[in-house]
């Protein structure tokens, strides 16, 4: 990051944990009829706000811990055995579920293609994996492999589009898997990144 941003980015925390509390204080009396219905949602809404508006792509990288952390913290709490994929160009794709599945979910992440993987990313797709031990043959739910793609402003596009079809070709190619039994899905920039891949295969980007 470089060093005017970092000494911009004290102040602006500050700024962001004061428009925070002040979002607090004041949902008692806030316009119930143009804001949130409950007070968590206000003031969670009122903090993603500010952190978005108010830090640069490389301070909203700076703090926050690198995809590949967060997700060896999420096993290291749930109690998961980390496994992941490295592709030639070091492209990383991390499992939740055994790497041996029959389908597999193709998870790319959110975040404005600026902002590296949530905890809640990893949660939301472990909670999906166990939903379906009730309904589904356990040899029969999907795992998901959760690519770690580069992030903006450092790489620019395509770079991120280039990782998820290396990807999607590493899974059919090395982990034979066949394409109808494989599940594109993500959320936000990721939901935009597989349309992106989906028009890719069908005319193939330059």
């Amino acid at each position: 990051m470089p060093f005017t941003e970092k000494l911009a980015f004290a102040p602006k925390i500050l700024s962001i944990v004061t428009q925070t509390i002040l979002a607090l204080i004041g949902a008692p009396f806030r316009n119930r009829s143009t804001t949130p219905s409950t007070i968590k949602r206000h003031v969670m809404y009122t903090a993603v706000r500010a952190l978005v508006d108010g830090l640069t792509p490389h301070q909203n990288q700076y703090r926050a811990p690198h995809t590949d952390d967060i997700y060896a913290a999420y096993c290291k709490i749930h109690k998961l055995t980390p496994e992941s994929e490295i592709l030639q160009d070091g492209t990383r794709a991390h499992w939740i579920g055994p790497r041996n599945a029959k389908r597999i979910i193709l998870y790319l992440h959110g975040g404005g293609y600026v902002i590296p993987a949530e905890p809640y990313s990893f949660g939301y797709v472990h909670a999906l994996r166990e939903s379906l031990r009730d309904s589904v043959p356990v040899e029969q739910i999907p795992s998901v492999l959760f690519l770690s793609y580069d992030l903006a402003p450092d790489a620019k596009f395509p770079r991120q589009l280039i990782q998820a079809s290396e990807l999607l070709t590493h899974i059919v190619t090395n982990l034979h898997i066949d394409l109808s039994s494989i599940i594109l899905a993500g959320d936000s920039a990721g939901g935009n990144l597989s349309l992106a891949l989906l028009s890719h295969l069908a005319h193939p980007h330059p």
